[in-house]
């Protein structure tokens, strides 16, 4: 039973650099409309969303986790915009020097006169470079060797 447990744990767990980011809404903004969202989610995060068409949009964003991420991603809504309820898929990418991430998802969401919850199922997928990441142990050395030669 110990050992079901702690594989559960590993698989849920992880150190990875996948956005928290996500579009918030199945319903598209419309071709030519535009939002930017500054917040916390639950980290730092600033986006910018553009229409592209009827129901294409296009996602810029900024998010700094343990290190700062940019990315992008697109999502194009099964429905049109309006009341009731809406499905979209979406497809992005994100990076930083150490990681790349890659993801893709369903949203689907139901908007009324005054609220719209919404689900955001995505599957991610990360990718990093070891060789640049450097331990707790090297960074407090080099921390230290600066400050001795002041």
């Amino acid at each position: 039973m110990i050992k079901i447990n702690l594989i559960i744990i590993l698989l849920l767990t992880g150190c990875s650099f996948a956005p928290l980011t996500s579009h918030h809404t199945a319903n598209p903004l419309g071709k030519g409309k535009s939002s930017l969202k500054l917040g916390l989610s639950p980290l730092p995060v600033v986006s910018y969303s553009r229409g592209m068409s009827q129901q294409v949009d296009l996602n810029l964003f900024f998010e700094y986790q343990l290190v700062p991420i940019v990315g992008g991603s697109f999502k194009f809504s099964l429905g049109k915009q309006g009341l009731g309820s809406n499905l979209a898929v979406s497809l992005g990418a994100s990076g930083n020097s150490t990681s790349k991430a890659y993801y893709s998802g369903i949203i689907t969401s139901y908007r009324s006169q005054t609220f719209e919850p919404y689900f955001n199922f995505r599957y991610n997928y990360v990718t990093w470079d070891s060789s640049k990441i450097e331990s707790d142990e090297d960074k407090l050395n080099d921390f230290f060797s600066k400050m001795s030669k002041h």
